[in-house]
């Protein structure tokens, strides 16, 4: 049999431009990436494997095959695999898989957090949830699929438009942008991706190939600008462009693709391209980690076996039987309505009108017999009861075979949020098995190849370069990090060196991931999966699950004495989807009013009484609560202490938030109780806020109205 070689060697054409006669060395390449192509291409399991993919791509897009004109049959396709597919998808759509970061070194849980950040702004940015979501669908429809994960660079020579000259016209000057410059993480086809035979696992394969259609002059545009890449302006369209699938790709730009093979070998370090016989990369492996960049996702997996089985595979047969069954029925229906006839061979009668059609006569000669003994109908029967048990029978099976039921769950009216989520959690046991597989083995693997490519990639500057008056100039910057709830900085310490520094914060901050920000994520780190992807409920039942919670908690003293009610709150409205900032004070506006507070102790412990500041909440009289049981406080004059204790006593039963000093002190009429040493009595604890929340923004000019004595 010929090589591969020779029967995909092109013809080298007239135009010098294209002459290629490649090195001994771009020789070994070339026999080498086909020879290993071939082999992973021609390998048995993936023959059947391919097949398997056929057949589900088949039952998922429910395909019926043509049929003749004179075929009466009845040719339903049931959506079993499909459903089944839908059914698990729509559970797993909402639980959010990604992989984290752990220190190995040391526990700062600053670079922790500082890692986990860059970590996010690059799955956030990059559309990492929506591949790992194509990868989880076809997984479930073929079984096995595949994310790629590389390095991206794509840039574009642009004319961009610069100003406007004084007639009107634009001015435009060359420039190139950059649209992607970041780790990457694709799902791609399996038609597409060839594993090492010798493989069962992704972690002992050897080597693999990534086959690439692309057209040429994308191929040009990509890979032109490349260092790393040779011989690209020779490549010509054309070679084997076809793909190995039931249902036919795009193909209206077929005579001007090109196919490109990236071989990659683990094994002995290579990252060789070969595009239409041509070698145009030859060199180590592009990455940190020095690993194949692929991620096989599974929905079944096979022990000992690399390829795995999706939902179609397994109700296939059960699948075959209850439609054969079904169309049978269908068919005795069909005849039941168009019925056959027996006829006595004497009689005429014409075919053509005994074809059924409303208010339609069939005239016959019946040669004097009775029209019974003429023509008489052939009765099939009614359905029998067995054929609905056999159909419960069979969807049962399909259900056991997958472990999904596409039918709502749902409880008794009145029941809790929390056996409604008991409910569901033990209907979706199948579900979270793939889902917990997944994170065990695919996303730990993708987790470690991002985070080695981010960790030696991003110190770098990205580099874009402007053409203006015939001069090139580059502009270097450094990517910015928008970082969620928490705000990164650099200080420096007693010992004059650099710190990293988080602060809580509302919202979001972004900072500039420079190489001094990117020391802090050196090192050896270890990738988890992260903590919040669980199985997640629906937000209704979240809703009421934290309503439970809360109330419970509450409902009793000393657990709801443990709870900061400024957390509580701003829980409970996200969880509602509200914006705490809409309903709840500003926190810095209670820090101004507790210096207003202090500010007031100095002036009142002079002998000089204030009246109660207009619109003060808990903390402003806090602080004055506070003031009172010093020892500072206690050792001043009795009529001091009742000019502070008015105040007080003031704020406190203007704010809508508290009860009455009256009730507070069992109708005493709010003469503050006294104690040992003139000290008041009242205390931080009995100034508790009510559910009631109501204020005015205070204003500082007319809260302190001093009267001097």
């Amino acid at each position: 049999m010929p090589s591969y070689e020779y029967e995909r060697k092109t013809t080298v054409v007239e135009d010098a431009k294209f002459a290629y006669k490649p090195t001994k060395k771009e020789r070994e390449v070339r026999r080498k990436v086909y020879d290993r192509y071939e082999d992973m291409r021609d390998d048995d399991q993936r023959k059947e494997a391919e097949e398997d993919w056929k057949d589900a791509d088949k039952m998922f897009r429910m395909y019926q095959p043509p049929k003749s004109a004179d075929d009466w049959r009845s040719s339903l396709v049931l959506p079993d695999a499909f459903a089944g597919i839908q059914a698990d998808m729509q559970e797993r759509v909402e639980r959010k898989q990604r992989p984290g970061l752990v220190r190995v070194e040391d526990s700062d849980k600053g670079k922790e957090q500082l890692g986990n950040a860059v970590m996010t702004h690059n799955m956030n940015t990059t559309g990492f949830d929506f591949q790992v979501f194509l990868a989880k669908y076809a997984a479930s429809i073929r079984g096995t699929s595949f994310l790629l994960n590389y390095w991206r660079t794509d840039k574009r020579n642009v004319k961009d438009a610069s100003s406007v000259d004084g007639d009107g016209s634009i001015v435009y000057k060359d420039k190139e942008i950059i649209d992607f410059d970041d780790d990457y993480t694709q799902w791609v086809e399996n038609e597409y991706i060839f594993i090492d035979p010798a493989a069962w696992h992704i972690d002992v394969a050897r080597d693999m190939v990534h086959r690439e259609i692309i057209e040429i002059n994308e191929f040009k545009r990509i890979y032109g600008k490349r260092a790393d890449f040779i011989n690209v302006d020779r490549v010509r369209e054309g070679g084997d462009t076809s793909t190995n699938s039931f249902f036919k790709r795009q193909d209206d730009m077929n005579d001007s693709d090109v196919e490109v093979l990236h071989y990659y070998n683990r094994a002995e370090d290579m990252y060789y391209v070969v595009a239409n016989n041509l070698v145009v990369r030859m060199g180590p492996l592009p990455s940190k980690h020095k690993e194949l960049p692929v991620v096989p996702l599974y929905h079944y997996m096979v022990p000992g076996r690399f390829w795995g089985m999706g939902i179609p595979r397994v109700i296939k047969y059960l699948t075959e039987e209850r439609k054969a069954i079904r169309n049978l029925n269908l068919d005795r229906q069909k005849m039941q309505i168009n019925k056959m006839f027996l006829v006595n061979d004497q009689v005429d009668i014409d075919e053509e009108e005994a074809v059924v059609r409303p208010h339609g006569f069939i005239e016959i000669a019946t040669n004097g017999l009775p029209l019974n003994q003429a023509v008489q109908p052939l009765e099939y029967g009614d359905v029998p009861p067995s054929y609905f048990r056999t159909e419960e029978i069979l969807l049962e099976d399909i259900r056991r075979a997958h472990g999904i039921d596409d039918r709502i769950q749902g409880v008794n009216v009145g029941g809790t949020a929390t056996e409604a989520a008991i409910l569901k959690e033990s209907s979706l046991k199948r579900v979270n098995l793939v889902s917990n597989v997944a994170e065990m083995d695919s996303l730990i693997r993708l987790g470690k190849l991002k985070w080695s490519n981010i960790q030696f990639f991003y110190k770098a500057p990205r580099v874009e370069r402007i053409v203006a008056e015939n001069k090139e100039r580059e502009k270097k910057s450094y990517r910015k990090i928008t970082a969620d709830s928490k705000q990164f900085e650099i200080v420096k310490n007693e010992q004059g060196e650099n710190e990293l520094k988080v602060n809580e914060i509302e919202g979001k901050s972004t900072f500039e991931f420079d190489k001094t920000m990117a020391r802090f994520t050196d090192g050896q780190w270890d990738v988890v999966v992260d903590g919040s992807a669980g199985q997640m409920l629906s937000k209704p039942l979240r809703q009421a699950k934290i309503t439970e919670m809360l109330t419970a908690i509450t409902g009793n003293p000393v657990l709801g004495g443990t709870l900061d009610p400024r957390k509580a709150a701003k829980r409970y409205l996200e969880v509602n989807d509200e914006k705490p900032k809409d309903w709840m004070p500003d926190e810095a506006f209670d820090k101004d009013s507790e210096m207003i507070a202090d500010m007031e102790n100095t002036v009142m412990k002079t002998g000089i009484p204030l009246a109660p500041t207009k619109g003060a909440r808990e903390p402003h009289t806090m602080v004055h609560m506070n003031y009172l049981e010093t020892a500072e406080a206690q050792q001043l004059p009795e009529e001091i202490q009742q000019l502070i204790i008015a105040h007080v006593t003031g704020e406190h039963d203007a704010n809508p938030s508290t009860g009455a000093t009256a009730d507070l002190l069992g109708g005493q009429g709010g003469a503050p109780v006294q104690g040992g040493g003139g000290a008041p009595q009242i205390q931080p604890a009995d100034l508790q806020a009510s559910t009631v929340t109501g204020e005015e923004t205070p204003n500082t000019g007319e809260n302190q109205n001093i009267a001097l004595q």
